[in-house]
């Protein structure tokens, strides 16, 4: 059926969102008459004008029908608008059917719709409530029922009850046909719980039930708890796979995870050779390494760069001692850079000390020579990125702010926003964070409506209200009064914006956030990255930021980590909130980057559980983060769906 069909390729598109919104997913696949002739998602004007080409399509059939067919063919051109992002056409649409009573079909297709609008509208309430009333989906037509469970799936995401969230997902898993479709669904499962904290992972499970539901539940709890234990980890998902032998989230585990033990013959492909959802980033596909026996660690441990050098030393040494598995632990050798006269000769030393992978250098210039000087024979790992991108043998992991800004775009296109504002300081990196935003908001079909760069010393207060246009609205009013017109006035700003991103460090955001409120501003969406939040909670000087959305990572708003073996195994050696602390934390995660090595080339989206956020591997050989999101309230940080 056509409409099973397209379910993969919209789901795709879905994930990259990460709302997994319903009307994304069915808008596509209902309009296929003939999959073979589905053109491959692409940007977001060309899938816009695909589906209102569809949905005239579907007009004109409902137009030669006088029957239930049209009413259906007229639901299908509805759906599409809703593609289209044409919410009000695609009411008033549906609203010609009113002239008929619809069929039961009919009717729940209806509500599905409705529930859709509501959903991309971030009313997930008034979307249970049209999908509530269909009382017996088991009912449903085949195509229908994959809309439904979505749809549900979706609206509980939204309300943050990620276990029933989850449950729908293994609903719709028994309505989809093609091994394709299951692989989206499962990929959209174990993202949804990746993004689960463990705390909430645990009161989850069911009790006495060993269910598919609480196989993933469990599988997640095992993944979260002993990602930095191998041992207890490879034991813990051998007796999980004793429990569930065919469930499909083996796919997501390596064999040597199971301790080389078999997979069974029902059990899905190892996930290196699946489709995998569609990202901003590709995965990686390269060949794949092994652990390395022995890694040399490049820092600039004197000079100008020693407090990053030592804090990124210290992570890395602190995560290598918290590793309780003696016997498989690599040996480590630290190398000054700074001791040396060209970054290539540290290399060589380590290289020809015996070092299998090289972790460094730290310094923007030394990545930069040591690209030009050397073509590496062994792995290395670099900690900033190259101008040129990764070469072979190289791959790079930093606290990109340029991540960070794709990451900001990503999270407010799901949300729903489409016209963005954008601050940012009159800086070299403020030109690269804007440049990263803007490029993402394009690609997701997004518009820039107004970009203020604040130089230093700046009049802070006429920049917003140039930004906002309100100074052109104080310009017409003196005009007019000008010409002898009397009248009472109070400043407007544009009503055009539905976001804004505020793309400065903390200091600054804390003068122009309350800016943005007085100017009427208040309730448009705010987002920042993780220069907003110094790494320390202080609500006395913070809470001119309420209302800000901003990205960081696990180390510093992930407050479940406090809780796990891994954050106390490492944490008394190291202060959060320090100025440092977020290069102390990649130096944990350039460790676990390197002692799982084999795990990311293997299987790059299956991913790596870090302290700077989840870990993968792309096609261009950087390790990309997950990150997680917090809002400012009362000047405390509150992590999304997580209390202090």
């Amino acid at each position: 059926m056509p409409e099973i069909q397209y379910l993969n390729s919209y789901m795709a598109k879905l994930i990259d969102f990460r709302l997994y919104s319903c009307v994304m997913l069915v808008s596509l696949l209902c309009g296929c008459t003939n999959p073979a002739n589905m053109a491959q998602p692409g940007s977001a004007t060309h899938n816009k004008a695909q589906a209102l080409n569809q949905a005239e399509k579907f007009k004109k059939l409902a137009g030669k029908e006088h029957t239930d067919k049209a009413v259906n063919y007229r639901l299908r051109a509805a759906e599409q608008l809703v593609a289209a992002g044409q919410y009000e056409q695609a009411t008033q649409l549906m609203a010609q059917n009113n002239k008929r009573v619809l069929n039961s079909e009919n009717t729940a297709y209806k509500n599905i719709i409705l529930a859709q609008i509501a959903l991309e509208r971030r009313d997930p309430k008034t979307a249970q409530a049209q999908l509530a009333a269909i009382w017996t989906p088991l009912q449903l037509p085949e195509y229908l029922r994959v809309r439904f469970y979505t749809a549900r799936s979706n609206a509980y995401l939204l309300s943050n009850e990620h276990s029933e969230a989850i449950q729908e997902r293994v609903f719709l898993a028994k309505n989809l046909k093609t091994a394709n479709e299951q692989r989206t669904n499962n990929a959209v499962i174990w993202d949804i719980l990746n993004q689960t904290s463990t705390g909430t992972l645990q009161n989850m499970l069911k009790p006495n039930t060993r269910d598919t539901y609480n196989g993933w539940v469990s599988f997640a709890l095992i993944n979260k708890q002993f990602d930095s234990n191998p041992a207890q980890k490879m034991q813990a998902l051998a007796e999980w796979k004793e429990t569930y032998p065919d469930h499909p989230a083996i796919a997501f585990v390596q064999d040597s995870d199971f301790g080389n033990m078999p997979t069974t013959t029902n059990a899905p492909v190892q996930i290196a050779q699946q489709q995998t959802f569609v990202k901003s980033h590709k995965p990686y596909s390269g060949r794949s390494i092994d652990v390395p026996r022995k890694i040399a660690l490049l820092l600039p441990l004197q000079g100008n760069h020693a407090t990053a050098g030592q804090a990124v030393r210290d992570g890395f040494l602190a995560a290598y001692y918290a590793q309780p598995d003696n016997t498989n632990k690599p040996k480590v050798q630290v190398y000054d850079t700074t001791q040396f006269s060209h970054v290539a000769d540290a290399y060589n030393a380590a290289v020809s000390e015996g070092a299998e992978f090289i972790v460094g250098p730290l310094i923007k210039e030394d990545v930069e020579a040591l690209n030009k000087q050397v073509r590496p024979s062994i792995p290395v790992l670099a900690l900033n990125s190259s101008e040129d991108g990764a070469r072979d043998n190289v791959f790079q992991f930093g606290l990109s702010p340029e991540m960070e800004a794709r990451a900001v775009a990503d999270r407010a296109w799901r949300e729903g926003n489409r016209n963005a504002l954008l601050i940012a300081p009159k800086s070299a990196w403020g030109q690269r964070v804007q440049n990263a935003f803007t490029k993402r908001w394009n690609e997701l079909g997004g518009i820039i409506l107004g970009t203020q760069q604040i130089a230093a010393q700046a009049n802070i207060n006429k920049e917003v209200q140039q930004l906002l246009a309100i100074d052109a609205s104080e310009s017409r009013v003196r005009y007019l009064k000008s010409l002898g017109l009397k009248f009472n006035y109070v400043a407007h700003r544009r009503q055009d914006p539905d976001m804004i991103f505020i793309a400065t460090n903390a200091a600054l955001a804390r003068q122009v956030k309350p800016l943005l409120n007085f100017y009427y501003a208040a309730k448009v969406p705010t987002y920042a990255c993780s220069s907003v939040f110094n790494g320390r909670v202080n609500p006395s000087i913070d809470q001119d930021l309420n209302g800000i959305k901003f990205c960081d990572m696990p180390w510093l708003l992930d407050y479940s980590v406090r809780a796990t073996k891994a954050y106390q195994a490492v944490a008394s050696n190291y202060q959060r909130g320090e100025q440092t602390a977020r290069l102390y934390a990649l130096g944990l995660d350039a460790y676990r980057v390197a002692a799982n090595i084999d795990r990311l080339t293997r299987l790059p989206d299956a991913g790596v559980t870090g302290m700077t956020g989840k870990l993968s591997l792309d096609e261009d050989q950087n390790v990309q983060r997950k990150l997680i999101w917090a809002s400012f309230r009362k000047g405390i940080p509150y992590p999304d769906g997580d209390q202090l």
